[in-house]
């Protein structure tokens, strides 16, 4: 794909860019699992509880320090020098300020959460703060000129660096300790790799009227950021005031498994459907007809894993992480089953984006924020598994609706919106009955094979009928999910 001087387009760039991030984060991913698992074995629930209540607070800080300055780096058709320099020394700043906050709080959140042991994780996680505010301008200047194979380069080596610290320390007994070394060295190893990539330096210049300009975009995206922040983190922080960090820790763990598909799957399908849309703005058939498509792809693909999660998370809890993590199966399988909602509603927001009403998913976000948090409030002061009922009525609710504000605002109706899912839905409830029938009738044999066998045997089955339901009823998402992978 040429322009007019024959040199590479600016489509095809971002097109090989993002092809190249998407495999390198494919790998890191896998990775990172892979320890993650390994590291599991090792720990003890509580050491994740205690990781989870001393980044909660600070990781919200965290995430809103950059103010919105690196996407509006990337926004910004034209950056000088003197600029950057200004944004560099103004995000530096920032950075030592909430770092200094963040050591000064940390007996206050100790206190808050009733954890005495808390006060040296958090001081110890406030460098997080500098470590960030050195990278806000070489990392999104990478981003900016479609560099992302060399993002995905860094990505894979810090994650390496992360992964290859939290393992050593695991094994040497650090126990919380593994958990923050790693996301220390995986900050410390993003900003040299990209520095060394980059080769920016910043000028000893500041003025404050250089950041205004960005500042005044950032900043939106700064609040969209908080609101997702609350909504995401709300459940932990209610039941880290509450809970034991043991309790924290295998709640916190259940839900990271529950929702591996959807983080995957579905950020994978948005990634590459977005763009899509907004070229299809413009054609009010043919946005509505990719939309089910879509909707389609993603239920083929999350439905079965989520119910099949439903039906041997438990066994699965017990192989991947032993014996000690045996009491978050079941929690973890009812996390499956509520993931399909969110996964189904995830597509939304994009869409909204994408017809220029970024307002309309910012309040969307918003509501989120305020019912989510109230949910958890409620209920988590009977226990973990009271912890499951707002993802079975606000979570739902609120997907619902969502999706028929949605699907009403580009014309389709409920017949058409249910007619897509007829399939995949149809496919999953006999995957699931095929499962339930082998687990039941042969369950002596089963039992003979011992616990990673007869898990192997279930899977077979249920993905075999799966599979070729599918090829029997629909064989056009075959080609749709093709298309999609093309895209």
């Amino acid at each position: 794909m040429l322009d007019e001087t024959g040199s590479v387009s600016i489509e095809r760039r971002a097109l090989v860019g993002t092809s190249w991030l998407a495999l390198f984060r494919l790998v890191s991913q896998l990775l990172s699992w892979t320890i993650t698992i390994l590291v599991a074995r090792m720990l003890q629930p509580s050491d994740y509880g205690l990781m989870e209540m001393a980044v909660i607070i600070p990781g919200y800080a965290l995430k809103v320090s950059e103010l919105g300055l690196g996407p509006a780096i990337i926004q910004r058709s034209e950056t000088r020098q003197h600029e950057l320099s200004s944004v560099f020394w103004f995000s530096l700043g920032i950075a030592c300020l909430l770092a200094a906050c963040c050591y000064a709080a940390a007996p206050l959140m100790a206190h808050l959460f009733n954890e005495p042991k808390l006060v040296v994780l958090v001081q110890t996680v406030s460098v997080l703060f500098l470590l960030q505010g050195l990278q806000v301008v070489p990392s999104n200047l990478l981003k900016k000129h479609l560099n992302f194979k060399k993002v995905g380069q860094i990505e894979i080596l810090a994650v390496l660096a992360a992964s290859l610290t939290t393992l050593f320390i695991a094994r040497l007994g650090g126990g919380v300790w593994a958990l923050i070394s790693g996301f220390i060295a995986l900050a410390l190893a993003q900003l040299v790799l990209t520095c060394f990539a980059v080769g920016w330096l910043p000028r000893f210049h500041f003025s404050f009227d250089d950041i205004k300009p960005y500042l005044k975009f950032g900043l939106l995206i700064s609040l969209q950021g908080t609101l997702f922040y609350v909504y995401e983190k709300a459940d932990k922080f209610f039941a880290a005031r509450v809970w034991q960090p043991v309790t924290l820790g295998q709640y916190s763990m259940a839900l990271q498994l529950a929702q591996l598909p959807s983080e995957k799957i579905t950020v994978l399908i948005n990634h590459v459907s977005f763009p899509t849309f907004v070229l299809l703005t413009s054609d009010r058939e043919r946005f509505a007809k990719f939309y089910l498509s879509t909707v389609n792809v993603c239920a083929t693909l999350v439905l079965p894993v989520f119910v099949g999660g439903f039906l041997v998370g438990a066994d699965l809890v017990q192989i991947l992480l032993s014996e000690k993590w045996a009491s978050i199966g079941r929690i973890c399988e009812f996390l499956c089953l509520a993931q399909i909602p969110v996964s189904l509603n995830a597509v939304n927001n994009f869409v909204h984006n994408a017809r220029g009403r970024a307002s309309w998913s910012t309040l969307n976000t918003a509501v989120c924020a305020t019912l989510v948090p109230l949910s958890f409030f409620v209920v988590v002061p009977y226990g973990l598994e009271a912890a499951l009922i707002p993802w079975f009525s606000t979570y739902v609710v609120v997907s619902v609706v969502w999706i028929a504000i949605t699907t009403r605002t580009i014309g389709i109706t409920p017949r058409m919106y249910l007619k897509g899912l007829f399939v995949p839905f149809g496919a999953t409830i006999a995957m699931a009955t095929a499962v339930h029938l082998v687990a039941a009738l042969g369950d002596d044999y089963l039992r003979s094979l011992g616990l990673l066998w007869g898990l192997t045997v279930k899977c077979g089955v249920g993905v075999g009928v799966y599979v070729s339901l599918l090829w029997l009823c629909d064989r056009r998402v075959f080609y749709a999910m093709k298309s999609l992978w093309k895209r």
